[in-house]
């Protein structure tokens, strides 16, 4: 089963997560986190995403509004998305047994930022995690 859903903002990237916590206190930049986590739950629900057991690879479509951030700072919102996607029950956890990957593109959007995300289940490993 693959589903997908449309996060319609920019989420913080590497950068702006260091910064505000080198600003702010820890639990101030935690509550901000988990503020992002909440709206992301709401489009997660929006969506009607279903809950799954199988692990997954998931995928993301990095909308950034132009080039400023470098894709390795762009991509360190997807644990706000994992993290959500936990909260919301879709995922039990978002370990090593539940995700087996991640893919991601990057696209300058300057009309419609955001973050598309597509959930793939992938099924049992058939070979142990150690002999890959």
């Amino acid at each position: 089963m693959t589903q997908s859903f449309f996060i319609p903002f920019v989420l913080p990237g590497l950068n702006e997560q260091l910064a505000g916590v080198r600003r702010e206190k820890w639990s101030r930049y935690n509550d901000e986190k988990h503020k992002i986590q909440l709206d992301i739950v709401l489009l997660i629900k929006k969506a009607k995403i279903k809950a799954l057991v199988l692990p997954v690879e998931l995928s993301f479509t990095w909308r950034e509004p132009n080039k400023r951030r470098d894709p390795g700072n762009v991509r360190t919102g997807e644990k706000y998305v994992s993290d959500a996607l936990v909260l919301a029950g879709i995922l039990s956890n978002d370990g090593w047994k539940q995700v087996r990957g991640f893919h991601d593109e990057f696209v300058v959007n300057p009309q419609a930022p955001g973050v598309y995300v597509t959930i793939k289940e992938v099924g049992a490993r058939e070979e142990p995690l150690e002999a890959i």
